[in-house]
C-alpha cells in the first residue's frame, strides 16, 4: 500500500504533504471526504485546524482513522457514511457554510460522475465563500501507479 511507511511513522505521503503545506489550517474548519487512514486529518490538526471532520464509506478505514488520531492524542469527528448522502444531509440541514477547507485525496476517481456532480453541488453550500477544495488523484501509467 503506497504511503504505508509514512503512515506507520505518523507522517504523510510526500505527494499529499506537498498539497497540504500550501494551505493555511490555523483556526479553520476542515472536512476530509474519503479520509482513508486519517493522515490528512492529523496534519490539519497539527497545523492549527479548529475542527476536523472525516467521512469514509469504509468501516475499516473509519476504525483505522479513529485509532490513528487516538494514538497521537488528537480528536476529530469521523463518520462512516456514503459521502454524497452525508454532504447532502448536512447541506439540507445547515443554513450557513461550515467548512473552510475540504480535502479530497484519492477519492474522486471512485465516485461516479453523476454522483460527483451532486456531491460538489451540495458541498458548495457547505463551503465558506473563500473556502478551498484540495483534490488529489493518482496518476496511472501503463496500468501501474506512478509515485511521482
Amino acid at each position: 500500500v503506497y504511503g504505508i511507511g509514512d503512515f506507520k511513522n505518523g507522517s504523510i505521503r510526500a505527494i499529499d504533504k506537498d498539497i497540504l503545506e500550501r494551505l493555511e489550517f490555523r483556526k479553520k474548519r476542515v472536512l476530509d471526504i474519503g479520509c482513508g487512514r486519517g493522515e490528512a486529518l492529523k496534519y490539519a490538526i497539527e497545523h492549527g485546524a479548529e475542527e476536523v471532520v472525516g467521512i469514509d464509506f469504509s468501516e475499516d478505514a473509519v476504525a483505522i482513522t479513529r485509532d490513528y488520531l487516538k494514538q497521537f492524542n488528537l480528536a476529530g469527528t469521523i463518520y462512516c457514511a456514503d459521502e454524497t448522502e452525508q454532504v447532502q444531509q448536512w447541506s439540507a440541514s445547515t443554513p450557513t457554510p461550515v467548512f473552510d477547507i475540504v480535502i479530497m485525496f484519492d477519492c474522486v476517481e471512485h465516485i461516479p460522475r453523476k454522483e460527483l456532480s451532486v456531491l460538489l453541488t451540495f458541498l458548495h453550500k457547505l463551503l465558506c465563500p473563500c473556502g478551498i477544495v484540495a483534490v488529489n488523484t493518482p496518476v496511472y501509467l501503463c496500468g501501474q501507479r506512478c509515485a511521482c
